[in-house]
């Protein structure tokens, strides 16, 4: 039953009661199980405004999820990582890897294997090695987040991704240190096809 329960948060990986449902569904002891719990709560407090004390619990919520990813980090990750290779860092939200840090070559090579193994929605290049295909991949499009910080994409590389089709669902598009100067910046504002930026 849980296997079923994690296909359908893979399937639907912006549904957090399909995510609640998956750790009710483990044994009441799992460390796996209270950490999904905590950083859905947490995720509950940050997209509500509320007072102090909600931040205060927030806070809590945090450094209780932190202990328990150190102590059971092999636990909470190994699902994805003994499917996929080339993963240089995962990021956790809402109780499951949502984020990857990889090249773009290895993130095509094991696109299938990641997105069968985890409700990703974000992407953190490594480097720019196979910048070029994965632009014009379909996988790009299952994505919200394409974190590009600190590589060398240059206008020329920004005039590319944008123009891309499969940029569609980005919702947030980090390219600090990316040099891409005005005529970057003017071809990203131009572009219709970045609907959810």
């Amino acid at each position: 039953m849980t296997e079923d329960l994690r296909r359908f948060v893979i399937d639907h990986p912006e549904d957090d009661t399909a995510r609640l449902r998956f750790a009710q569904a483990l044994p009441s002891d799992s460390p796996c199980r209270r950490f999904i719990i905590l950083q859905l709560q947490m995720a509950w407090v940050l997209s509500h405004e509320g007072n102090a004390d909600d931040w205060d619990r927030f806070y809590s919520l945090r450094r209780h999820a932190q202990v328990l990813l150190a102590e059971n980090s092999e636990e909470l990750s190994g699902y994805l990582r003994n499917r996929v290779r080339g993963v240089e860092h995962v990021v956790f939200a809402r109780g499951f890897v949502e984020r990857v840090t990889m090249t773009p070559r290895q993130f095509l090579a094991m696109a299938d294997s990641l997105f069968s193994s985890a409700p990703i929605l974000a992407l953190r290049l490594s480097s720019l090695d196979g910048f070029d295909e994965l632009v014009q991949s379909p996988f790009l499009g299952r994505l919200r987040v394409l974190s590009i910080g600190e590589q060398s994409l240059g206008a020329d590389g920004m005039r590319v991704l944008v123009g891309s089709p499969h940029v569609h669902a980005l919702r947030w598009l980090d390219v600090f240190g990316c040099d891409i100067g005005r005529d970057g910046v003017e071809a990203l504002c131009a572009s219709s096809n970045l609907p959810e930026l």
